[in-house]
This record gives C-alpha cells, sequence and structure tokens, in this order.
C-alpha cells in the first residue's frame, strides 16, 4: 500500500539498492506481538551474488562455500514424528564433515514456538518474567475473590429473612445455591465489561509509555478461552461458599432473626483476612526487591558509557560521505564524539564467526565471536576500556595489525 497504494501489484517492478526485483507474493500482516516482522522477503540469490560481486571471504568466493559465517538463521521445517535432536546431530556431523572441524561444532534445534521467550542458548529469563507476571495476576485474582467472600459473607445475615421465607414457600436449598451463584455471575459479568471497556480506553495511554499493544488478537480462540477460564475460575472461588452459606440457613431462624454466623464460619472469614494479607505481604515485598533489582541494572557498570548516547541508523550509501558527515556533526557544540558501527543496535549483534585462528591455536579450541565493524572514533565515544593495548587507527594498511595488537 506504501509504494503502489494497491495490493494488486503481483509482477510489478521493484527498486531496491539498484536493483530490480519483482513482486511475486503479498504477505498478511503480522500481529504485533510477532517475533517475525518484516516488511519484504529478498531472494538469498540477491545476497550471494554481492557476496562474490565483492570478492567473497577468502578463499571462500560463494555464500554456500563460506561455512564460518553465522550470520543467518536455519529455519527447518521436519517432518511428522521427526526427533529435532536426531536432525540436531546429523547437521552438525555433515557441518563438521565439510569443514573437516577438528574440535566439533554442536547445533541444537529450537522449537520456532520458543523464539518469543527462550533465547537460542537456552536463557529462559523472559520465560520466568512472563510466569511472574502471569502468577501476580492470579494472586491478585485471589485477593479479589477473598474480598468478596468476605463482604457476601459478612452481608449475609442481612439475607437470612429473605432466605427463610423463600425456604417455607418451597424453595429448595438447591434452587437457592444457585440464584446466588448466577447474582454472582451477573456481579462478575459487569465487572468484566467494565474492566474490558476501561482498558480500552486506555490502550492509547499504555501503548505511548510501554511500547506495546494490548488486545491483538481478540479475534483468536485462546484469547478468549482463556478470558473464560479466568471467569468460571474466579467465580467458583468466589461464589460457591458464599451460596453454600446463604442457602443453609434454618428457616425458623432466619425469620425470627436469630441467625447467626457459628464458630466455623468466623474461622474461615479470619482464615481468609489472613491468607489475604499474607499475600498482599508477600506481593509487597517481592516488589522491593524487583524494585532494587532494576536499580541495580539501571546503575551497574556495563563497561561502557551509555549515557546521552544516540544511535541513528543510515543508510549504506552514507559510508562514501562518512568523513564529511562527521566533520558537520562535530561542528555542532552539542556533540562530543561521533562514531560508526555496522550496527544500529551494538547490544545484540547478529553477524558471528567461528573462522578465527592464529599461531599456537589448540586444536580443540571452539571460539565463537561476535563481530562488529567500526571506524576509529566509535571505541573512544563509546568510552570502552581497555585491559591491554589501544584502539586502531584509521588507516585501512593498519587495520590487521591494530586488530591483534589491541
Amino acid at each position: 500500500m506504501k509504494l503502489f497504494g494497491t495490493i494488486d501489484v503481483i509482477g510489478e517492478p521493484v527498486n531496491f539498492d539498484h536493483h530490480i526485483f519483482t513482486v511475486s507474493a503479498i504477505l498478511e500482516n503480522f500481529p504485533d506481538n510477532s517475533t517475525l516482522s518484516y516488511d519484504a522477503l529478498l531472494p538469498m540469490a540477491y545476497f550471494g551474488a554481492n557476496f562474490t560481486a565483492g570478492g567473497g571471504n577468502g578463499d571462500w568466493k560463494t555464500i554456500d562455500q563460506d561455512l564460518g559465517n553465522y550470520q543467518f538463521q536455519t529455519y527447518v521445517l521436519l517432518k511428522d514424528n521427526e526427533a529435532p535432536n536426531v536432525i540436531g546431530r546429523g547437521l552438525s556431523e555433515a557441518f563438521n564433515k565439510l569443514t573437516k572441524s577438528e574440535q566439533g561444532v554442536h547445533f541444537n534445534l529450537q522449537n520456532i514456538q520458543q523464539m518469543h521467550l527462550v533465547t537460542i542458548d537456552g536463557n529462559k529469563a523472559d520465560l520466568q518474567m512472563v510466569r511472574i507476571i502471569l502468577l501476580i495476576g492470579i494472586l491478585i485474582l485471589v485477593i479479589a475473590s477473598i474480598n468478596y467472600v468476605n463482604l457476601a459473607t459478612a452481608r449475609s445475615l442481612s439475607r437470612s429473612r429473605e432466605v427463610g421465607v423463600r425456604k417455607i414457600i418451597g424453595a429448595s436449598k438447591k434452587s437457592l445455591f444457585i440464584q446466588f451463584v448466577f447474582e454472582t455471575l451477573i456481579i462478575f459479568l459487569c465487572s468484566l465489561a467494565l474492566s474490558i471497556g476501561l482498558l480500552f480506553i486506555s490502550k492509547p495511554i499504555i501503548a505511548y509509555f510501554t511500547n506495546t499493544s494490548i488486545f491483538t488478537r481478540l479475534n483468536d480462540q485462546h484469547t478468549w478461552f482463556l478470558m473464560g477460564l479466568v471467569l468460571v475460575g474466579t467465580l467458583m472461588a468466589s461464589s460457591i461458599y458464599p451460596a453454600l452459606l446463604l442457602s443453609s440457613f434454618n428457616p425458623i431462624q432466619a425469620i425470627s432473626g436469630k441467625s447467626k454466623a457459628n464458630g466455623k464460619t468466623n474461622f474461615i472469614r479470619k482464615g481468609l483476612v489472613i491468607f489475604q494479607f499474607g499475600i498482599s505481604f508477600a506481593l509487597l515485598v517481592s516488589t522491593l526487591v524487583m524494585s532494587k533489582q532494576m536499580r541495580f541494572i539501571r546503575t551497574r557498570d556495563l563497561g561502557y558509557n551509555k549515557e546521552h548516547v544516540f544511535i541513528v541508523p543510515l543508510p549504506g550509501s552514507t559510508l562514501d560521505h562518512q568523513e564529511a558527515i562527521t566533520s558537520i556533526l562535530n561542528k555542532e557544540p552539542a556533540i562530543k564524539s561521533v562514531g560508526y558501527a555496522s550496527s544500529s543496535d551494538v547490544s545484540n549483534m547478529m553477524d558471528g564467526t567461528g573462522d578465527l585462528d592464529w599461531p599456537g591455536k589448540p586444536n580443540d579450541l571452539n571460539l565463537m565471536t561476535g563481530q562488529l565493524l567500526v571506524d576509529e572514533h566509535f571505541i573512544p565515544t563509546m568510552q570502552f576500556q581497555f585491559l591491554e593495548g589501544h584502539n586502531f587507527s584509521g588507516d585501512s594498511s593498519q587495520w590487521f595489525g591494530n586488530f591483534f595488537e589491541a
């Protein structure tokens, strides 16, 4: 729609990076919460042609030969009943045979459903955070349910005469139980509708402060199933005990006004209050601990100065005018230093390689390194601290010498 103003563009040409491509398909928009999100897909042959045209990588002149480059992610669609660990071993054996690697490289397959919350190395920090938030939500619902039970049982005596009259005119304990549960259901449905309405009203505010979107999957049956499950679970936790208590009143005592909460009822109410305060105290302590952890993360020395550093993505064509751009920026009084890097996110480098060798390297050493192309001003700008050596110069003839020296 941005390029052509219509989606009827199959076969239309597109000029990208001085190359003419033909639109062969149109992808449906990705959900906002999807890990796989991109605007266009280009054929790998395009990158392979650029790789070869650029001279390749040493003795490797084609992208298929450059087996030491770990820049790409590989997606494998397995057949039914195929074990991922068996496929991983097969890939490892084939790779080590092709590269004649003595130390051996091991590939592990990761289920695509885990990509959003689990890193490729098995780090489950994001998944743990989701579980913690889920647990907090459940505990808040438990507190709300206990509040409702205590309020319902506290006002049960005021409805004792009503229960007595209903039983005298023929109402059964079962029908009264259903009535009180149904009353609670009406209250819960009204509360649910009110909460969803408030969320929709506050949706722009939440998106502004958190940079996330809520209610992106209202057409997903799992969303409604989860919402229904929460409603039914909370309803059962909140309504069963008050309904049993109200429907169990003796009609004669209820009409005469002699119905009183027995010792068992008082014990349950007190127990629920204690349990509720225990949960509240645990949430309060957890909030304080997490607050201190977040303060520790914000103030921890990361080895470079991240304060007042701005990252501005630039097209590759600006490299031809790098010195002019740097000169103009350095004339600005508010700018202290300017450095260039090959990635706009220096904290998440996707480009890695195992193709490193040096005199005396042990045969059983399998070293993987993330790599970032930078100019001579990048390290001073970020204020990285050297253990030994010094920064490399801007002279291309000194690149490799300075790399190993620094």
